[in-house]
């Protein structure tokens, strides 16, 4: 029996010494996390990490410190910086008296680091996260023409972020949060579906529709029009009932004998078809459709079978939503393949989405271990580590 070792940081294990120092108040580690970052040029590494160290760092006083003591220092700003996002946003969820003022914080904060290290994506990352709390006029996008000028925060993208990291993947993720919080519940899948088109074969963007499905499910009509595998049949036999009410209009039946009683019969019999099979499949599993699905065994093959894993500084969130992805669709044996990748390891993201993540972890390894001979894994945590975060 295994047992599961929650942990953001994955095999990075110089994170992993970083979250433990700054949890106990220290910096060592951290300083020099994000000066290997800063000095190799690793945006998704200075990014992740950053956020990483933030979210602990702001449980502290360790961020505001250290600015004291280097006020110009890039590093000590960025974190800085990830914490008064941290403490801005919190304070929007609760609608404190001070966000706004959090909010401008974050923002000098965030500029100030953008000058200290011009080169760097992450500062206006930063300001892009709490675009969702003061949403102003904003113009659509010029570079992704298919959304049909759908408004968003594009210029803060398209002219600073993109420009110095084109698939920043932490960049996708506020996107996809930004508009998860928009009127149009189709945002959130027309926005993903549109930044996995333009990323590379082996991007870990190619998971953001899937993303989408599972934190912003349709509803309604929209379930029907993105699901069709699902809704196809309910669909045949609204179209029966919509034959037997012209035919009622006219009378005479459906071969001029049938009374217009038995066809009020029939369609009470469909009318409760189609009532118990749409209550089924809202309460059903959420399934991927099967194009969905093809992209994730796609993905699967450049990852694990042309070579022996994601590349460097892929998040072990992504890897377990590529895993979740291909079991909700059936593909069982290439799950418990990334699932036999990723053990002892674990995250709470995505499987918090559907329940308390140990359990609903466990669920999908038992489901993929006959195919893949996994191990039947306990949902026993055997260290704390801090939340994650998508």
């Amino acid at each position: 029996m295994s047992d599961f070792v929650w942990t953001v940081a994955w095999r990075d294990h110089r994170l992993d010494a970083a979250c433990t120092d700054v949890q106990a108040g220290l910096l060592g580690a951290a300083r020099l996390v994000l000066a290997e970052t800063r000095d190799a040029g690793q945006h998704a590494r200075r990014g992740y990490a950053s956020a990483v160290l933030g979210s602990l760092a702001a449980r502290t006083d360790v961020a505001e410190q250290w600015l004291r003591e280097e006020p110009k220092d890039p590093d000590a700003l960025l974190l800085a910086a990830r914490v008064a996002a941290v403490h801005a946003a919190a304070a929007y969820r609760k609608r404190h008296a001070r966000a706004r003022k959090l909010l401008d914080q974050t923002l000098d904060l965030a500029g100030r680091c953008a000058l200290a290290r011009p080169e760097d994506p992450t500062p206006y990352v930063i300001t892009l996260s709490l675009a969702r709390f003061e949403c102003q006029q904003v113009p659509p996008s010029d570079a992704l023409p298919e959304l049909g000028g759908l408004p968003g925060p594009w210029g803060l993208v398209e002219q600073e972020i993109w420009p110095r990291d084109p698939h920043n993947r932490e960049t996708a993720r506020h996107l996809l949060t930004y508009f998860g919080t928009s009127r149009t519940a189709a945002a959130p899948t027309q926005v993903a579906l549109s930044l996995a088109a333009r990323s590379p074969l082996a991007s870990p963007l190619r998971l953001l529709p899937l993303a989408a499905f599972l934190e912003y499910p349709l509803t309604g009509e929209e379930a029907e029009a993105a699901d069709l595998d699902r809704y196809e049949r309910i669909n045949g036999l609204r179209k029966l009932v919509a034959g037997l009410d012209e035919r009622l209009k006219t009378g005479g039946g459906i071969d001029g004998y049938t009374a217009d009683f038995d066809l009020q019969e029939r369609r009470k019999r469909l009318m409760r078809s189609i009532e118990a099979m749409t209550q089924e499949a809202e309460a059903a599993p959420r399934v991927p459709r099967r194009a969905m699905v093809g992209e994730l065994t796609d993905l699967h093959a450049l990852w694990f079978v042309h070579r022996s894993g994601p590349e460097e500084y892929v998040p072990i969130a992504d890897v377990s939503l590529l895993a979740r992805g291909l079991q909700l669709g059936g593909e069982y044996s290439r799950a418990g393949g990334v699932l036999r990748h990723l053990l002892p390891l674990a995250t709470a993201y995505p499987w918090k989405l559907d329940g308390d993540p140990a359990t609903v972890l466990a669920a999908a390894i038992a489901e993929c271990s006959a195919e893949s001979h996994l191990p039947v894994t306990s949902p026993t945590t055997l260290r704390a580590g801090p939340s994650a975060e998508p």
